[in-house]
């Protein structure tokens, strides 16, 4: 079967990038792949930053205006969508719609998309989180395939004093409040590592944050190397994560939370704020906290660097729990899809 996947935002190179690549290599073991993007090293890229093998999986242009991209589209035999809020015009055989973030107020029922949607044969999304939105907003009912973990790439080593948090260097990422809580903390022998990409239009945040950083006890990791990651995620205890604090639009919450998933399989205790995909994720007080309030992180946090008792339990636990979102999961649950459509 010739599949073509298409994804507005491929070059950012993060989670929601890693689903669709690592989707891409599954079905290319028993099918033709071809990924829409206008520049080929995309692929070597992205082997290189999420330690992915893309063998198989070529990379095409994309169709310079709509006529194009629609005329282009006959010439599969599955599309698969990645929507940024839109719906395609496909003239593919198959269809899917895959949707990562938990959009509203895009139009999804009016008279165009019901008409795109004709030919839509499923719709994916990425966490229940998400589901609930999209089948809200576009009167349909989709099914959840979450994204996947090649568990094997993240095991706990030597653990030291370190509080590690993954993500691209964001506002919406919220690593100054991570900072803020961190600084009043006053952890002597603790570290706080804040890793992720960052990408040109974020330095001004970035900056921001060096700013307030008081002494040398804030470490960052900008454009990290997947290697260099794992080696985090061996040696942190805790893991934090604040998207989604302070905010009321669900577009602005942690949509999953495939970071949460990859620190805990490598027996980081997660400390996560309580929104989006993460209540999915984390069993609060038994594999990890969910905060509502930067005093609850606080607590939390005090509570595991007191007791190493309390902290191995949750640690356990976290390992054992990340196992349901193994990357050969993640294989199995796209490869049946597309062999039943």
């Amino acid at each position: 079967m010739k599949i073509g996947i298409s994804s507005p935002y491929l070059d950012t190179l993060a989670g929601g990038e890693r689903y669709v690549l690592t989707m891409a290599a599954c079905l290319a073991k028993s099918h033709s792949i071809v990924v829409f993007w206008n520049d080929e090293s995309i692929i070597s890229k992205a082997e290189k930053r999420l330690s992915l093998s893309l063998d198989g999986v070529s990379v095409e242009p994309i169709p310079s205006n709509s006529f194009s991209r629609i005329r282009n589209s006959a010439m599969y035999d599955l599309l698969i969508y990645l929507s940024d809020g839109s719906l395609p015009f496909s003239l593919s055989k198959k269809n899917i719609i895959h949707f990562q973030i938990p959009f509203r107020n895009v139009n999804g029922m009016d008279f165009l998309n019901r008409l795109k949607m004709k030919r839509v044969n499923k719709i994916i999304c990425n966490s229940n989180f998400t589901k609930e939105f999209i089948d809200q907003e576009f009167g349909v009912i989709s099914d959840v395939i979450y994204p996947p973990v090649d568990l094997d790439k993240f095991k706990s080593g030597t653990k030291k004093n370190i509080i590690l948090s993954v993500g691209r260097f964001h506002n919406l990422k919220k690593q100054d409040v991570l900072i803020s809580v961190f600084n009043k903390l006053k952890l002597n022998d603790w570290k706080l590592v804040l890793a992720g990409g960052l990408l040109d239009q974020d330095q001004k945040y970035f900056d921001e944050l060096n700013k307030s950083v008081i002494d040398q006890s804030v470490i960052f990791k900008p454009n990290i190397l997947f290697s260099q990651l794992q080696k985090l995620y061996s040696e942190a205890k805790i893991y934090w994560h604040g998207a989604g604090y302070g905010e009321k639009n669900p577009e602005n919450m942690e949509h999953f939370g495939i970071t949460t998933v990859e620190a805990m399989a490598a027996g980081c205790v997660p400390v996560a704020y309580k929104g989006g995909g993460q209540k999915e994720i984390i069993k609060d007080k038994v594999s990890g906290y969910l905060w509502d309030t930067t005093a609850e992180l606080a607590i939390y946090t005090l509570g595991l660097v007191g007791s190493a008792t309390l902290w191995e339990k949750l640690s356990k636990q976290s390992k054992q729990d990340a196992v349901k979102y193994s990357e050969a999961e993640f294989c199995r649950n796209w490869q049946e899809l597309v062999d039943k459509l």
